[in-house]
């Protein structure tokens, strides 16, 4: 398969703004994660602590964070 025919389901406008959103979409969720991460990190200087939000997940965002050490 060459480039050409790999990316040509992009011709198609309606395809090209469903995966540009995608995209944009996956991109933000990944840094959000690494934020929020860093965020835990700064706010309580505990390495531990931002591990515990790490991976995030529905029932694990920064669920552990709040409580003591």
């Amino acid at each position: 398969m060459t480039w050409r025919e790999a990316f040509s389901p992009l011709r198609s406008r309606d395809f090209a703004w469903y995966f540009a959103s995608r995209f944009s979409n996956t991109l933000g969720t990944m840094m959000a994660s690494i934020a929020l991460t860093f965020a835990v990190l700064d706010l309580t200087d505990s390495p531990a602590r931002s591990a515990r939000c790490w991976p995030p997940g529905p029932s694990r965002w920064c669920c552990s964070c709040s409580s003591a050490a």
